[in-house]
C-alpha cells in the first residue's frame, strides 16, 4: 500500500466542514507537487468533467494550489497535466447522497502529485482512474473507494518499480554526464584543450545536443584550433631562428637577415630577431666600407672586377645590351685582357642569332597567318558548296605550306564533288531531254488521235 500511497500522494478526504464549503456541494482544493522534488507546481491545467462532458478547468498557481466545487448528484472525472509531465486522473460519484447529508456540503483535501515523462515507459494504467471517491453511508463522508484502489495496485506497483529504476539508470548517466562535464571544465581551467575538447565530447554521447555541453564543445574546440595554431607558429619561428642562427655563425648575413625576418613575420612582437637584424646590418655596412677601403686601395682592379660580374650578371639574365656596355667598359679598363672581347664578340653572335631567329618567327607567323586565313575562307566556301572558290583558296593555302596534307585532301574532296555534281548534271540533263522527246511523242499522238487519223 505504501506504493499506491505515493503514488496517489495522499488523496485525502476530510469531512463536511461548514467552515469551508460555504454551499450544498462538494468543495475539491489542494495541491500538486512535483513527485520527485516534491516541489508546488504552477501551471498545471485541472481540467473537471461532468457526466462525460468538460464543465470547468482550473490552473494551479504558484503555490501549486487549485479549487473548485462539484454539484450533487452528477459522476465527475478530474484530469491533472502539464506538457513534459505524466498526467492522471480520479473520479468523483456525488450522486446517490440523501438530500439531509448534502447540507453544508462536503469537502475533499486532494494533494496530487505527477512526474516526468520518461521514453520507454508505458504509462497506460494512468488512463485509468488512480482513485475513484463516492459517497460512503457508514461515514456519511465522500471518501476514496478501497476496493477499486486494490484493484490496480499491482498495475500501480509494477508502474513504479519501472519509473524508479528507469530514474536511477538515467541519474547514472546524469553523474557520468556531470563528471564528463567537471572533467572538461577543469581541463579547460588548465588550457589542456585536447582533454576538455574528449570530456565534452563524452558529455554529448549520454546527452546528445545538450546546449551547455554544445557550446563548451565548440568553445574548447576554438582554443585547441587557437592553441594548436600558436604551437606551429612557435615551432615555425622556433625553427627559423635555429636557421638564421646557424647561418649568421657562417657569416652568411644576407641570409641569416631574411631569416631572422621571416621568424619576425611570424612573431612580431619578438625582440630577439628584430635584434639581429639590425647586428647584420651593422655588419654589412662595416663591410661596405671596409669594401669602399679596399676599392680606393684597388680602384681600377674592382672597377675591371664590377664591371666584369654586371656584364656576367646581365649576360646570364640574356640582357645582352646591358651585358655588352659592361663588357665595353671592362675592356676599356684592361684593353689587354681577352675575356671582356670575347664576350662582346660572344654576344654580337648571341643578338645575330636572335634577330635571325625573330625575323624566321616574323615570317612564321606571317605564313601561318596567311595559311590559315585562306584554310578559314576555303572551309567557308566548301561548306556554302561554292566549291571553285573554295579550290582557289585551298591552292593558295597549298602554296603557303606544300607539305601540308590538308588542303590537298580537300582539293581532292572539291574534285570529287565537282565530278559527281557535273555527273549528275548530265544525267539531269539526259533526262530532261528523254522526258521532252516522250513529251513531244505524245502531243502528236493524242493530236492524231483526235482527229482521227488512226
Amino acid at each position: 500500500m505504501q506504493t499506491i500511497r505515493k503514488l496517489i500522494a495522499g488523496l485525502s478526504v476530510l469531512t463536511a466542514l461548514g467552515l469551508q464549503a460555504q454551499v450544498d456541494n462538494v468543495y475539491v482544493y489542494g495541491t500538486v507537487k512535483d513527485y520527485s522534488s516534491g516541489k508546488k507546481l504552477d501551471g498545471v491545467n485541472v481540467v473537471v468533467y461532468k457526466n462525460g462532458a468538460k464543465l470547468t478547468e482550473v490552473v494551479t498557481n504558484a503555490s501549486g494550489k487549485y479549487e473548485f466545487n462539484l454539484d450533487y448528484g452528477a459522476d465527475y472525472k478530474i484530469m491533472y497535466g502539464k506538457s513534459g509531465l505524466v498526467g492522471k486522473n480520479i473520479q468523483i460519484d456525488t450522486r446517490n447522497i440523501p438530500e439531509e447529508e448534502r447540507v453544508g456540503g462536503h469537502g475533499m483535501n486532494i494533494e496530487m502529485t505527477l512526474f516526468s515523462e520518461l521514453p520507454g515507459i508505458d504509462f497506460a494504467v494512468l488512463d485509468k482512474p488512480i482513485g475513484k471517491a463516492k459517497f460512503d453511508p457508514s461515514t456519511k463522508e465522500v471518501t476514496w473507494d478501497l476496493d477499486y484502489t486494490e484493484q490496480i495496485r499491482n498495475e500501480i506497483a509494477r508502474l513504479m518499480k519501472e519509473y524508479e529504476d528507469k530514474k536511477k539508470r538515467e541519474a547514472g548517466l546524469e553523474e557520468d554526464f556531470a563528471k564528463a562535464m567537471q572533467q572538461g571544465d577543469a581541463a579547460m581551467n588548465e588550457s589542456d584543450f585536447k582533454k576538455a575538447v574528449e570530456a565534452y565530447s563524452g558529455a554529448l554521447a549520454i546527452k546528445p545536443n545538450e546546449p551547455v555541453a554544445t557550446a563548451k564543445l565548440s568553445d574548447a574546440r576554438m582554443r585547441l584550433d587557437d592553441q594548436e595554431s600558436e604551437k606551429k607558429k612557435n615551432e615555425q619561428y622556433a625553427a627559423l631562428i635555429k636557421e638564421a642562427d646557424g647561418l649568421f655563425g657562417k657569416k652568411d648575413f644576407e641570409g641569416a637577415r631574411n631569416k631572422y625576418q621571416s621568424a619576425s613575420d611570424v612573431k612580431d612582437q619578438e625582440a630577439y630577431p628584430k635584434q639581429k637584424i639590425k647586428e647584420i646590418e651593422g655588419i654589412l655596412t662595416d663591410l661596405a666600407k671596409k669594401a669602399e677601403e679596399e676599392r680606393k686601395a684597388k680602384e681600377l682592379q674592382q672597377k675591371y672586377d664590377g664591371a666584369i660580374a654586371a656584364g656576367d650578371a646581365a649576360f646570364k639574365s640574356e640582357k645582352y645590351e646591358e651585358a655588352r656596355t659592361k663588357y665595353t667598359d671592362a675592356s676599356g679598363l684592361k684593353p689587354d685582357e681577352k675575356y671582356p672581347k670575347d664576350r662582346i664578340a660572344e654576344i654580337d653572335k648571341k643578338l645575330e642569332e636572335q634577330a635571325r631567329k625573330a625575323e624566321e618567327e616574323r615570317k612564321q607567323r606571317e605564313l601561318d597567318a596567311k595559311y590559315q586565313a585562306a584554310i578559314t575562307a576555303a572551309d567557308a566556301a566548301f561548306k556554302a558548296e561554292n566549291f571553285e572558290q573554295a579550290r582557289t583558296k585551298y591552292t593558295d593555302a597549298s602554296g603557303l605550306k606544300p607539305d601540308e596534307k590538308y588542303p590537298k585532301d580537300q582539293l581532292a574532296a572539291i574534285d570529287k564533288k565537282l565530278e559527281e555534281l557535273a555527273k549528275k548534271a548530265e544525267e539531269d540533263r539526259k533526262a530532261r531531254e528523254l522526258q521532252e522527246k516522250y513529251d513531244t511523242a505524245i502531243h502528236a499522238a493524242d493530236a492524231a488521235f483526235q482527229a482521227e487519223r488512226y
